[in-house]
């Protein structure tokens, strides 16, 4: 028995570690002498998992809950190797049945929730975990999933609660100071953003992520202590790609805030090399987006009638474009006007169009869409006006306005070279833009966004505006009221004065648009003229 137990540990040593093979070899040992061991087969599984043969978990799995259908954690278990499979409505079937049986598994429950948070149901989040808050568990974990249901439902001064409450609980966890300095930036509150980066960074030296987030919110000199501490841990081997990649951007902003061009291109060069390696970002999967779009397009939905919704009586307004041209200047304009809500980038239209796209019933899954997209925007806000600001929904434009014959479209565009370039020098969030670490691969997704666009203009003439970043600067009042005219609402010269609206900004513009409107965002391009030839020589 010393002997299964010291096995047993080393095995879970190995998992911990990711050594994977090693354990699953070790545990498929100790199975062949300990047959009737559930609990072995039960660790098994997991390890299948951790190396992504969810199939292979599954069967072990469903073999052992049909032998001991009352164990909890295979349950827990099988869920999350659903997930890795992506049957959802599985994974979420088996930690409900999980949680049945065991009705104080913490697990079960709060890996119930992120799958909610995966397929955007912040509502069913709240809704499983206010029971935990009334039985006060202090489980910093509840506080972290009810914050990020929160901010999703746009209830940011809610989510900075859960974020206070979970520093309370557990306030040696760097992460949960990292998020409420988080909070705190996109309020505009850039003092109390600073605080918590840096006690984030005092907690955890190598937190990458929360130098990255301070140097937006404080211009550190490349003389400064924390300066020269990540110019050595960018030499370190110690610390994986993406790590070193936050390194790299994070020195980058530091040493063009001392106008040390040079060095500030050299390590923003090597961040983004480091990303494109990790990413592997393939141009051929877009084009072949955009062809299967315009083929569903004018084979199956150009001449769809669909039922109107007569229950749903908000207008929307989308706002999109290639990133980084001006979308959420646009919003924050808008935004100042009582009668219209500013959402923010919503995926919930984008993300749900890409998985409908190789499926049979399209159009019974288009409604679901719309249903699902009218419930989402319905509760955030009772304005009569709604905005949606993510940039990609330009691939969508003939579904959108299929699905919603009363939105308005604006369409933002701008200098290409000053979008390409503002796209490079941009750390996005994991997944969000993974073709934009490379010259190469912006310049073939910026072609691909003009065929796409070419397309829409072609079939959709005249039912969306171009409004461009230039003319908005130089002419902030005609162009804005050529807007407001379109969206149907009266224009009036307070909606100009961005600088008075404090509302809570999650995009990369979070900062500079709480400034006045001015022209010191363009042509920044030029200080970097020698080292962006590639971007120029496309578009000059």
């Amino acid at each position: 028995m010393k002997n299964y137990d010291a096995i047993l540990l080393d095995v879970k040593k190995l998992f911990i570690n990711k050594e994977y093979d090693l354990a699953l070899k070790k545990i498929s040992k100790l199975i062949k002498k300990n047959k009737a061991n559930l609990d072995l087969l039960n660790y098994q599984a997991i390890i299948l998992t951790g190396m992504h043969r969810y199939r292979d978990a599954i069967i072990i799995l469903e073999k052992l809950i049909k032998a001991e259908p009352n164990r909890a954690d295979s349950y827990i278990n099988l869920g999350n190797a659903y997930r890795g499979i992506n049957r959802i409505d599985d994974a979420i079937n088996a930690y409900k049945t999980a949680y049945k049986i065991d009705n104080t598994s913490h697990e079960a429950k709060l890996n119930l929730c992120s799958v909610y948070l995966e397929i955007d149901m912040p509502d069913a989040v709240i809704q499983e975990l206010n029971p935990l808050f009334n039985l006060n568990h202090g489980n910093e974990h509840i506080h972290l999933l009810a914050a990020e249901a929160m901010i999703r439902n746009l209830k940011f001064e809610e989510a900075t609660a859960h974020h206070q409450s979970a520093i309370k609980i557990n306030p040696y966890n760097p992460l949960n100071f990292y998020l409420l300095g988080a909070d705190y930036m996109w309020a505009g509150k850039f003092e109390e953003a600073k605080k918590n980066f840096r006690h984030a960074i005092s907690l955890d030296p190598f937190y990458f992520d929360a130098f990255n987030a301070l140097v937006k919110v404080e211009k550190i000199p490349s003389h400064d202590e924390l300066a020269k501490k990540l110019v050595l841990y960018s030499c370190s081997d110690k610390f994986n790609q993406k790590q070193k990649a936050t390194i790299n951007f994070t020195l980058s902003k530091i040493f063009e805030h001392s106008k040390e061009f040079d060095l500030a291109f050299d390590y923003l060069h090597k961040g983004n090399k480091l990303m494109e390696d990790v990413l592997k970002y393939e141009d051929i999967d877009t084009k072949n987006l955009i062809e299967k779009i315009k083929e569903i397009y004018l084979k199956k939905i150009k001449n769809w009638e669909i039922e109107a919704t007569e229950s749903f009586s908000k207008k929307i307004i989308f706002i999109l474009g290639m990133p980084r041209t001006g979308s959420t200047l646009i919003e924050q304009i808008l935004a100042n006007h009582e009668s219209i809500f500013a959402a923010g980038e919503l995926t919930v239209a984008h993300e749900s169009f890409k998985k409908i796209l190789s499926e049979d019933q399209i159009f019974d899954n288009l409604k679901k869409i719309k249903n699902h997209y009218h419930a989402r925007v319905n509760r955030l806000t009772e304005k009569d006006f709604i905005t949606d600001k993510l940039p990609l929904n330009f691939f969508w434009i003939g579904f959108i306005l299929k699905l919603f014959p009363n939105a308005k479209v604006i369409h933002t565009t701008r200098d290409p070279i000053d979008v390409c370039f503002s796209i490079y020098k941009t750390k996005f969030a994991d997944g969000a833009l993974d073709f934009s670490y490379s010259q190469k691969n912006i310049i073939n997704f910026y072609k691909n966004y003009q065929d796409i666009m070419k397309f829409w203009k072609k079939e959709l003439s005249n039912t969306f505006i171009d409004v461009n970043y230039e003319s908005l600067i130089q002419n902030p009042e005609k162009v804005c009221s050529t807007i407001f005219d379109f969206v149907g609402i009266n224009f009036t010269q307070e909606c100009l004065n961005i600088q008075n609206n404090n509302r809570p900004i999650r995009t990369a513009s979070e900062i500079q648009v709480r400034e006045s409107i001015s022209n010191d965002h363009q042509k920044k391009w030029k200080t970097y003229e020698p080292f962006i030839a590639e971007i120029i020589n496309n578009f000059s």
